[in-house]
């Protein structure tokens, strides 16, 4: 697996920063480093919000399936909830 310093920096700042996880959750779970984080955390937290996904969940494992794995589970399996959830993730608006 090979990252540049600024996914790495980036992903650190999105878990331990904005989520305030522990560095050592990226540690054990280095495949965080390969995905868009926050096109999936923005679909999760609209999922979240309209109460379709439950919050004790496994927050790692969203995050840890590959793109495909994430579209069919996230946001394929929601589209007559939320149609316009797929747009959402490939545009990736409102992602900070």
């Amino acid at each position: 697996m090979h990252c540049s310093m600024e996914k790495l920096d980036a992903v650190m700042g999105f878990w331990v920063g904005r989520l305030g996880w522990d560095r050592s959750t990226l540690i054990a779970y280095p495949s965080l480093f390969l995905f868009s984080l926050e096109k999936r955390a923005l679909v999760l937290q609209q999922l979240l919000s309209r109460g379709l996904v439950k919050k004790d969940a496994s927050f790692v494992t969203p995050f840890v399936k590959s793109d495909e794995g994430f579209l069919k589970k996230y946001v394929r399996s929601f589209t007559e909830e939320t149609p316009w959830l797929l747009e959402l993730y490939q545009k990736g608006q409102g992602a900070s």
